[in-house]
């Protein structure tokens, strides 16, 4: 029923206000007929958005991780022949993530009115991308919506563990980074003046690795706010240029490539992924021009995206779909062979999945040498910063007697 709001005065004076239910606000205002209320100073009103209670802001987030768990257990009640809306009651019934739980109540009400699910879900885009959208769409055309589900759950666990395995593999250089700089730099600041003000009181001729380091020192002592401003204003330059710029978007994938074994992952993981979407969306009904429309926004590189558009485009004009690709140089021939012999048997998304597949383990493989080869890169480097600093320090030290 729905919710009043009401406030009245006693003819004690007092005041009273809360809410109640009722079928209309008549029969609600017909409960305060009491000879204690001042009938002239009843009020009331239907409750609405603007009178619920203020509530602190939320700051659960939907991750990719939430989503893939509900594909899979959405999948799961779908092949147990269990009907949508019903699906939905199981799985917002628990579900702790209440953001989540809104998103999902809310596609419920709107597939109980009679829209479809793919419609449904893209009402909310950052949860339920364009592929996501694109292939539940299919398996609905298909009546395979069962599958495709499944086949969406396997993509989206495949795709998190592969960025799962990236990020892991950036997260160790970048903490021994980020320590390597507050050490430097509370040396810099803290212990290098120290012997800077002791060596300068003996008045003798400091070595020249000494000196440098002082200069180093004081720049780092007294303009430390000039070096922080540089670096926001490159920061801030690169996020505007990206915004602003293709071609400097551009330069940047291509520079990403051509990084030693960062180029190389960033390339296998683009491969993969383009694969993979690209074998699931054929697998699930999509057509191949919307497929690899879908399918070049998820490589993560522009280079790649641009030259799976281009195929798009040649498959779209009933040219082949490898010219392109061979032509742009980022994907190599094993790729391309493969690809061709799938169009040539009628099998072209099994071939991609079996490419998908070899890529996700030279992803894997290359993550694992890169954690071996930064290792002992970043004890090279911090031990030569170090070694430096303790050679430039002792230099003098080694000469006390001379001095």
């Amino acid at each position: 029923m729905p919710t009043f709001l009401y406030k009245y005065k006693l003819n004690s004076g007092k005041t009273r206000k809360g809410q109640i239910t009722a079928e209309t606000i008549d029969e609600a205002r017909a409960r305060f007929a009491r000879p204690a209320i001042i009938q002239d100073t009843v009020t009331v009103k239907e409750k609405t958005a603007m009178d619920l209670e203020i509530k602190l802001p939320s700051f659960e987030t939907i991750t990719p991780k939430d989503v893939s768990i509900f594909t899979r257990q959405f999948a799961t009640l779908l092949d147990a022949s269990i009907d949508l809306t019903r699906a939905f009651d199981i799985l917002t019934r628990e579900l702790e993530n209440q953001k989540f739980r809104k998103v999902l109540t809310e596609i419920k009400g709107k597939i109980e009115s009679g829209t479809p699910i793919s419609v449904a879900m893209k009402s909310f885009p950052k949860q339920f991308d364009h592929l996501f959208i694109n292939m539940v769409a299919a398996g609905e055309s298909s009546g395979q919506l069962s599958l495709v589900f499944t086949r969406l759950s396997e993509y989206m666990e495949k795709s998190e563990e592969i960025k799962g395995k990236v990020k892991s593999a950036m997260t160790y250089p970048t903490v021994i980074g980020i320590v390597a700089v507050a050490m430097v730099s509370f040396m810099m600041t803290s212990v290098i003046p120290s012997f800077k003000t002791m060596f300068e009181d003996m008045g003798a001729k400091l070595p020249g690795p000494t000196m440098f380091l002082f200069k180093l020192s004081y720049a780092f002592e007294h303009y430390w706010w000039l070096m922080l401003s540089i670096v926001i204003i490159l920061a801030v330059i690169h996020i505007i240029s990206k915004k602003k710029f293709p071609k400097y978007v551009w330069f940047l994938n291509w520079l990403i490539l051509k990084v030693p074994i960062m180029g190389d992952i960033q390339s296998k993981n683009g491969i993969a992924r383009f694969a993979r979407t690209l074998s699931t969306l054929l697998d699930s009904g999509v057509h191949l021009p919307d497929a690899l429309d879908i399918s070049s926004h998820t490589t993560g590189n522009l280079l790649f995206e641009e030259a799976i558009m281009e195929s798009k485009e040649a498959v779209t004009s009933g040219q082949p779909l490898t010219t392109p690709l061979k032509d742009s140089g980022v994907f190599p021939g094993m790729v391309i062979q493969m690809i061709d012999a799938g169009q040539e048997s009628g099998k072209t998304s099994d071939l991609l999945s079996k490419v998908a597949d070899f890529y996700e383990v030279e992803v894997d493989t290359a993550v694992e040498g890169l954690m071996s080869a930064l290792e002992p890169i970043i004890m090279v480097v911090l031990g030569g910063v170090l070694g430096f600093i303790i050679v430039a320090m002792f230099m003098p030290i080694l000469t006390m007697s001379t001095i």
